[in-house]
């Protein structure tokens, strides 16, 4: 009795053939996976970079505007003592030709009081001269 054992070992090989095809299928799919894994990692890995050069920049443009803000609040400081010192110059100007007007004024006055006291003295002098009997064109004011 011969058993025909042609089917089976068909089956078999179909279902080996099926195998070696779901593993070829397979390792296409690790391969595909692992590709896909690297090129994610040296992404990541770029974009970690990156973003550490970023961080890097910003922290150099946050030094860099320090120090100008720095010097900025300086300049305004050493420009309002300036300033300053020149707002108590103008003062102490004023002040000082408030005092010289004064000095002016005062003087002014004083002269203006003493040809008021001359001309009352000479209006004085003219009346006297005029009582007594002399003239006003021989007074030595006229001569």
């Amino acid at each position: 009795m011969l058993v025909d054992v042609s089917k089976p070992i068909e089956r078999m090989n179909r279902y080996l053939e099926q195998a070696e095809q779901e593993q070829a299928s397979q390792h296409e799919s690790d391969l595909e996976l692992r590709l896909s894994l690297e090129q994610e990692r040296r992404l990541v890995e770029q974009l970690t970079n990156e973003k550490a050069d970023l961080i890097e920049q910003l922290r150099d443009l946050k030094a860099d505007l320090d120090r100008q803000k720095s010097q900025i609040i300086e300049s305004v400081h050493d420009d309002i003592e300036s300033l300053e010192i020149e707002l108590k110059t103008r003062q102490d100007e004023i002040a000082n030709l408030k005092v010289a007007h004064q000095t002016v004024v005062d003087t002014f006055e004083n002269r203006l009081e003493d040809m008021q006291r001359q001309l009352i003295g000479k209006d004085e002098t003219i009346q006297q001269l005029l009582r007594e009997g002399g003239s006003a064109d021989s007074s030595p004011m006229n001569q």
